[in-house]
């Protein structure tokens, strides 16, 4: 096997996508696993010191907007935008959320029973 180069790492498209309908949108969209940086950012915001993550709107939306790319695999919502995303149908953002945890490895297990705590 070849040693790789700094170049030949970043060069190679090693992640995985899906696509989904959205019948409520009217089409499809790519769902994409996130980059490392974007996914151990977000999973600092939203877990606990018990390793699981707390699911609220904000979650949700950071976690599909860190997912849903163009057709060059580009993020189509940033940061500045969650609000916009946020906006939608919450049925449509939670399916689509439930798709990104599977993309990211994100167990049921992994997520903290938020009724079960209050």
């Amino acid at each position: 096997m070849a040693l790789l180069s700094k170049d030949a790492i970043l060069s190679v498209d090693d992640r995985d996508s899906v696509t989904v309908d959205v019948e409520e949108w009217g089409g499809e969209v790519v769902l994409c696993v996130p980059s490392a940086g974007d996914f151990d950012g977000w999973s600092a915001r939203h877990s606990g010191g018990d390793g699981k993550f707390s699911v609220t709107s904000t979650t949700r939306t950071e976690l599909v907007a860190m997912c849903l790319v163009d057709a060059d695999g580009k993020r189509m919502f940033s940061s500045k935008e969650l609000e916009q995303l946020g906006s939608k149908s919450l049925a449509v953002i939670a399916d689509l959320f439930d798709r990104c945890k599977e993309l990211c490895g994100i167990t049921e297990e992994d997520i903290e029973d938020t009724e079960k705590n209050s």
